[in-house]
């Protein structure tokens, strides 16, 4: 409390009284007083202290007392410790914290430090706490203090000194950009021929200090094309957009070898085989980018993956203004002037390299230079084409308005217009719209119709909006064919089945808009056998009301029961026995699997409901007309539904036959063992195949 209360009388009478100031343990976070009073300059309490017989050395969280002292730069404090008998040690310090000599180089205090290296303190050591600038000497270099720099060579620092774990002080001071004391370091010849672990030099560490770089290249006669593991101090420079040490470097005779290209054996790996030229334009340093091209940099140099210069802008540079003053540069002079028709080797142009981020000012550069708008690339694309299968929807309106041809067609996207549609884009599918773009045409190994591509938009939202646009605006056709589902009212009612609601809100809408209800897909399925499929009856309700005929197999004998059965927890089985009274509950399909049997397979669910309207526990039916013969209770055994077994059991285990014979149950028949779930739906029942790898049975 008398160190606290900074009363060195009142702790004269405590000492007497044999109070304890060594442990300060009294609370958690407490110094010792002793590096209390130093931590604040309390020399008289300090004085107290020590001729108490406190031990000078006593250490805590925050380190010893002198430690303290130094680090607060309270340097009478630091003189009392080190006179003192016991003196305080050099040597301690807390851990994970700067060395004691290297705290005090950093107080910029040259009266301190000298007072520590008169009292032993060595100056030449490694201080691990401390990223490159290990050495007191790097260290004092790296804040740019000349003055105790020259202290520290007056006290016998070896200027050369890295202990082989730090910076020397040369290279620290030029990497820091602390260009007097380089300077003088310079003067006082420091190793200019040192390296870096890393491969770093001298020159290397100018990159950044373009006035440097002179005096360094007439002074150490520098390989200037030498690499790092950062490239050349050209790359260096190029890549930060250093215009001043490039002007610097090109002064220079020789000058640099301006096609040097990026080592493999690198830090920076995206840009290996990259020139300086290169590197520049990849950072949108315009001004290296415009003094390289002065030097007569080669401009249609390509990197390991075929990029040029414009490549890498025309990709990369987005909205920056920067890159678009360096790419407008290389097409309008007054140094080169880039092909614009020229293809890299998958048969490319740059106009066909639109991306997402890609600005029309850089396309309008293109454009204006007399580029083929409407060149198609390898695989059918067009600028316009690609434009809007990246998203990129200001490009697509610039290339539509300049007169692109908006009547493309393709077996990969099917038209623009499919392509538009497909991103969700309504703005720009009213755009090509209105350029004239034909509604009905799509290239026949594509197949889908506008409307059906709509339904296939990721974004509720925009997919409400699209469909509504069609369909009641500019009239697209609404029972086209195409498409895995064939017809846009059937993938709709495949879309019932998913837990977005807008599904049903489109459904109902082409059902009000007189879509053909009983058109059927190349499996003879309609919007009938797919909406039974859904988890909720509003679909095939509204087919109901509607007049669709709930009666019509598919193919494959399938009817809307049977859908509706493999379904666990739907209601549309319900609704479809309810409604239709009549409805034979073992109707079979071509494999004489009836609906208990889909259920049996997928939706334990629904037996209790079919067996309730009287399903015949005693079917049997094939796999695609193979000789394996199922029941119900066998799929179920197949399936592990251990909860269904005993509802799936006959009744009776005798029946007669319509011959008069009687048939028995047959427990063995009924075995099966438990089938592995493959986790992959069939796109023709819609059920997740489960598989007897012993066997090699599927079901699905």
């Amino acid at each position: 409390m008398g160190v606290q209360s900074f009363k060195y009388k009142a702790m004269e009478l405590l000492i007497a009284a044999e109070a304890d100031f060594e442990s300060g343990r009294q609370y958690e976070n407490l110094l010792p007083p002793l590096v209390f009073a130093a931590d604040e300059g309390l020399r008289e309490c300090v004085r107290v202290l020590l001729n108490g017989g406190a031990n000078p050395n006593v250490e805590s969280t925050a380190g010893t007392a002198l430690y303290n002292a130094v680090s607060s730069n309270h340097i009478d404090v630091v003189r009392l410790l080190l006179e003192n008998t016991p003196k305080a040690s050099l040597e301690i310090s807390p851990p994970d914290n700067d060395m004691l000599m290297t705290k005090a180089v950093c107080t910029g205090n040259t009266e301190l430090v000298s007072l520590l290296i008169d009292h032993g303190a060595v100056v030449d050591f490694v201080d691990l706490n401390h990223g490159f600038s290990r050495t007191p000497l790097s260290r004092a270099a790296s804040r740019g203090d000349l003055d105790m720099v020259k202290l520290l060579l007056e006290k016998g620092a070896d200027i050369n000194y890295t202990g082989d774990n730090s910076d020397s002080a040369l290279f620290t001071a030029i990497y820091q950009h602390k260009v007097e004391v380089a300077r003088f370091l310079l003067e006082q010849n420091g190793d200019i021929k040192r390296t870096t672990s890393d491969r770093w030099n001298m020159l290397h560490a100018a990159y950044d200090v373009p006035e440097l770089v002179p005096e360094l290249l007439q002074k150490g006669s520098f390989d200037i094309n030498k690499q790092c593991t950062f490239g050349s101090i050209l790359h260096l420079a190029a890549r930060a957009n250093k215009p001043k040490t490039v002007a610097a470097l090109l002064e220079h005779d020789p000058k640099p070898d301006l096609e040097l290209v990026y080592d493999d054996d690198v830090s920076i790996k995206d840009v290996v085989g990259y020139t300086a030229f290169l590197s520049a334009c990849k950072s949108f340093s315009f001004e290296c980018v415009e003094l390289l091209l002065k030097a007569s940099a080669d401009f249609n140099f390509r990197n390991k993956e075929g990029d040029d210069a414009a490549d890498i802008l025309f990709r990369t540079g987005g909205g920056s203004e920067d890159a678009q003053k360096c790419f407008k540069l290389l097409f309008s002079g007054p140094y080169y002037k880039l092909d614009i028709e020229k293809v890299d080797k998958n048969g490319s142009m740059l106009l066909h390299k639109i991306g997402r981020r890609t600005s029309v000012s850089m396309v309008k550069t293109l454009v204006e230079s007399k580029a083929l708008i409407d060149r198609e690339d390898q695989d059918g694309y067009t600028p316009l084409a690609i434009a809007i299968y990246k998203g990129n929807e200001v490009v697509a309106k610039y290339l539509i308005e300049y007169g692109a041809s908006v009547n493309i067609f393709n077996p990969r996207f099917g038209s623009i217009l499919h392509l538009a549609c497909a991103n969700g884009s309504l703005d720009l599918v009213k755009l090509i719209i209105e350029a004239g773009a034909d509604l009905e045409i799509v290239d026949p190994l594509y197949g889908e119709s506008l409307l059906y591509t709509a339904l296939g938009i990721e974004d509720s939202a925009a997919r409400i909006k699209m469909v509504r646009y069609l369909v009641d605006q500019v009239k697209a056709p609404i029972n086209s064919l195409g498409g895995r589902f064939g017809y846009p009212i059937i993938r709709a009612a495949h879309m019932l089945g998913s837990s977005d609601s807008t599904g049903t809100r489109i459904f109902k809408y082409l059902i009000r808009r007189k879509a053909d209800l009983n058109v059927a897909d190349n499996q003879g399925r309609r919007a009938v056998h797919l909406a039974s499929k859904a988890l909720f009856n509003d679909g095939i309700r509204a087919l109901v009301a509607a007049g669709a005929n709930t009666n019509a197999p598919d193919k494959f004998g399938r009817m809307p029961l049977h859908f509706a059965a493999s379904v666990e927890w739907g209601n549309c089985l319900d609704y479809l026995l309810d409604k239709f009274e009549d409805t034979d509950v073992n109707v079979k399909d071509v494999d004489h699997w009836t609906p208990l049997l889909w259920a049996a397979r997928s939706s334990g669910t629904s037996i209790s409901r079919l067996l309730r309207a009287k399903a015949n526990t005693w079917v049997q039916g094939s796999f695609h007309h193979s000789e394996s013969m199922w029941s119900a209770l066998k799929l179920a055994n197949f399936s592990g539904r251990n909860e269904l077994l005993e509802k799936v059991v006959a009744k009776e285990l005798t029946r007669i036959k319509i011959d008069n014979g009687i048939e028995k149950w047959g427990d063995d028949f009924h075995r099966s063992k438990v089938g592995d779930l493959k986790d992959a739906k069939c796109w023709s029942c819609f059920v997740v195949s489960t598989t007897n790898q012993r066997n090699a049975v599927e079901v699905h």
